[in-house]
C-alpha cells in the first residue's frame, strides 16, 4: 500500500517532459523541406499550454507526406516559468508569430489552434498569409462567454485550468477540465499530451478574455474555421459564430474535442485541410488562366478581322 502511493506521489511530482528548445527564447520551428515546390509553405501554431509537440506524430508528417514544407512553432517563454513567462501578453505573442512567418521562404498558409488561433488571426491583418485555417479558435471578440458557459456547466474545470497555468502538474490529478478529451481519446495519448503541458502566462489568458480589436470584417487571406461538438472550451456555437462574422466557412466535427491532435479520428480534419487548400490552389490557376486569356484573344482572332 504504502510503495502504491509511494509510486503514485512520484508520478504526480514528476517533471514535465520537455525539448531542448523550449529553453530558447523566442519563436521556435521544426521544419521538415520539400523540394522546390510552388505551393506555399505551411506553419502549424500551438494553442495555450502547449507548443510546436502538439503537432508531432499527427498534422506535422502528415503534411509534409501530402508534399508540403512544414513546419511547427512554439511561442518564447513556453515550458518556462516566472516572470519570463507571465509578463508575456497578447502583442509578445503576435511577434513570436511574426518572426516565425518571417523565416519561412514564403507567406505561409498558417494553421492555427485556440489561443494560437487568436494570436493568427490578430497578425493575419497586418502581415501576408496564403491561407489562414483555424482549429477551435479563440475568436476575435474573447473568450469570456466560451468561459462562462463552463463555469455553468463544470466550475471546477475553470479553476482546473486557471491552476495549470501556474503548475502544469496539477492536469495528472483527477479527470481533465471538461470538453478537453473526448471519450474517444485513450487513456495512453491523454497521458502522453498530459506530461508535456506547459505552464501558461496569466496575463495573455486574461488579455483573451476580452482582447482588444478594432478590426471590421475578415482579414485580407482565404480563411476557414474547423470545430468540435464535444468541445467545450471553444464550444461548436462560437467556431460557428465566429465564422459567420468573418463571412468563412466552418466544419463541425461530432465526436471530437477541443484536442484535436489527440483524437484517434485526427485525419479526417487533416484530410479536410488538405482539400481545402488543394482548391485553393486550383482557383489561383483558374484566377490566373482568366487574367491570361483577354491578351491571347486578340492575337487569335487578328486573321479574321
Amino acid at each position: 500500500m504504502r510503495k502504491r502511493a509511494a509510486t503514485a506521489a512520484s508520478r504526480v511530482l514528476a517533471p514535465q517532459l520537455r525539448d531542448e528548445f523550449e529553453d530558447q527564447a523566442g519563436p521556435i520551428k521544426i521544419l521538415f523541406r520539400q523540394p522546390a515546390s510552388a505551393s506555399p509553405p505551411v506553419l502549424l501554431v500551438p494553442g495555450s499550454f502547449s507548443g510546436a509537440w502538439i503537432w508531432r506524430g499527427n498534422f506535422l508528417e502528415y503534411f509534409h507526406q501530402a508534399g508540403y514544407e512544414v513546419a511547427a512553432m512554439s511561442f518564447g517563454g513556453h515550458g518556462q516559468r516566472g516572470w519570463s513567462l507571465w509578463r508575456r501578453g497578447l502583442k509578445a505573442f503576435e511577434r513570436d508569430l511574426e518572426a516565425a512567418i518571417a523565416q519561412m521562404r514564403a507567406p505561409p498558409i498558417v494553421i492555427a489552434h485556440s489561443l494560437g488561433g487568436l494570436i493568427a488571426q490578430r497578425v493575419a491583418y497586418r502581415r501576408p498569409l496564403a491561407a489562414l485555417g483555424l482549429l477551435s479558435p479563440i475568436p476575435l471578440h474573447g473568450v469570456a462567454g466560451s468561459v462562462l458557459a463552463l463555469a455553468k456547466q463544470s466550475p471546477t474545470s475553470v479553476l482546473k485550468l486557471g491552476a495549470l497555468a501556474l503548475e502544469p502538474r496539477i492536469s495528472r490529478l483527477g479527470e481533465a477540465p471538461l470538453g478537453i478529451y473526448s471519450s474517444r481519446v485513450s487513456k495512453e495519448a491523454r497521458i502522453a499530451v498530459t506530461r508535456r503541458l506547459q505552464a501558461e502566462s496569466p496575463l495573455v489568458l486574461g488579455q483573451s478574455l476580452f482582447p482588444r480589436t478594432t478590426h471590421q470584417g475578415p482579414p485580407p487571406c482565404p480563411l476557414k474555421f474547423w470545430g468540435a461538438e464535444g468541445d467545450h472550451i471553444i464550444p461548436a456555437s462560437e467556431v460557428r459564430r465566429a465564422a459567420r462574422d468573418m463571412r468563412a466557412e466552418a466544419k463541425i466535427f461530432p465526436g471530437m474535442s477541443h484536442i484535436m491532435q489527440s483524437e484517434p479520428d485526427w485525419r479526417d480534419v487533416a484530410d479536410d485541410i488538405l482539400a481545402w487548400i488543394g482548391r485553393l490552389a486550383l482557383g489561383k490557376r483558374h484566377r490566373s488562366l482568366k487574367r491570361r486569356s483577354p491578351r491571347i484573344a486578340p492575337q487569335r482572332h487578328t486573321g479574321r478581322r
